[in-house]
């Protein structure tokens, strides 16, 4: 190691790789990726990243839950067993079995890349979980109209709301109109207590309604 110019005393890696090294991620890599084996082993289609392992596979729609699952919990523990032959422990809490499905799905909302998924792809935990950060901002800005004009109030509006609703708006997209609207409702709220109509903020500020600037993100 070294620092500064100076040199600490050389050792020998003999069977560890340490964090922070430039060999690090790419022996790493190839030390887990043989894990894609018994990962597809029933059909499914490994995604990893460093540490981070996903199984995704497709069922015929008509295949019974209970059926699923058990392919599910057959293809986890062919990976347990690689991660024990392997001196590799997961972590049990980080650890999700589910079935995405509108009616028949299985298991609990989890997160993927910090946006909360519901089995039934409805999004509704999403949702709710964005309206409760972009309202508050709404209501902040909106508090300083003595200090700031329309143009300038509309631009906060754009940085500190929109970036939080383009955060994971592909998610979005499997949620109910009805869900959606209410994203699009906190805008109208806004526009209306700055006196501003939807066509006039879209033409005069380009100020496009939450419904259209999600589709172009």
């Amino acid at each position: 190691m070294v620092v500064q110019g100076a040199s600490s005393e050389p050792f020998t890696l003999d069977d560890q790789v340490f964090q922070g090294t430039v060999l690090g991620p790419p022996l790493w890599n190839s030390f887990f990726a043989d894990v894609a084996v018994p990962a597809g082993s029933a059909g499914g289609q490994a995604a990893m990243f460093a540490d981070d392992l996903n199984v995704f596979q497709l069922f015929d729609r008509a295949m019974p839950v209970d059926d699923l699952v058990q392919v599910l919990s057959d293809c986890r523990t062919r990976v347990h067993t690689w991660g024990r032959t392997n001196r590799v422990s997961f972590d049990a809490t980080k650890e999700h079995l589910v079935v995405l499905n509108p009616s028949q799905h299985h298991g609990d909302p989890f997160k993927l890349l910090g946006l909360m998924v519901n089995l039934d792809l409805r999004m509704h935990t999403a949702i709710d979980q964005l309206l409760s950060k972009i309202r508050p901002k709404s209501t902040a800005i909106l508090r300083t109209r003595g200090y700031y004009g329309t143009a300038e109030l509309i631009n906060q509006y754009k940085t500190h709301v929109w970036g939080l609703v383009a955060m994971h708006c592909g998610g979005y997209f499997h949620a109910v109109t009805s869900l959606l609207d209410k994203i699009n409702q906190v805008q109208r709220n806004f526009l209306q207590k700055l006196k501003v109509s939807e066509a006039s903020a879209f033409l005069d500020f380009n100020f496009a309604p939450t419904v259209l600037t999600t589709r172009g993100f």
